[in-house]
């Protein structure tokens, strides 16, 4: 009998579970928030702006380097390390015509450093990018 008092006089133990739901729902709000969603993988290239840009056709069947404002080199879109820029612009027999496609936040060293590889892969011809300015008063 005594032991029947005591379950009946006992308290039921709730673990209130309301609160850490709540906590955690803000973290994954900060955490997602914060989180930048652009993959690091990709590369993003704004041109500089020039008056009268040459127009220079996809069709002409240029070797393309892009360089981003980090100075990291793309062949045709793809990664190529600086020391290997040189041999890989050489070995790439596309044409003997250059595009250049500098950010306009690439350092000069950056750009400098393309030019040399097309220089020593013995190119014909080199063009750097730029995008046209788009006046806002007509004359």
């Amino acid at each position: 009998m005594m032991n029947k008092r005591w379950q009946r006089g006992r308290s039921v133990v709730r673990i209130e579970v309301t609160a850490l739901v709540d906590v955690v729902l803000l973290l994954l709000i900060f955490f997602m928030v914060s989180t930048r969603l652009v993959p690091e993988f990709g590369f993003e290239l704004h041109l500089p702006l020039a008056e009268n840009p040459a127009a220079f056709g996809e069709d002409q069947g240029a070797l393309r380097v892009q360089v981003d404002a980090r100075d990291r080199y793309f062949l045709d879109g793809e990664p190529v390390p600086g020391e290997a820029l040189a041999e890989r612009i050489s070995a790439a027999d596309a044409s003997d015509v250059l595009l250049i496609e500098a950010d306009e936040n690439a350092s000069h060293g950056g750009v400098m450093q393309v030019l040399d590889a097309a220089r020593d892969a013995n190119l014909s011809s080199v063009h750097i990018a730029a995008q046209p300015e788009q006046n806002s008063a007509s004359d």
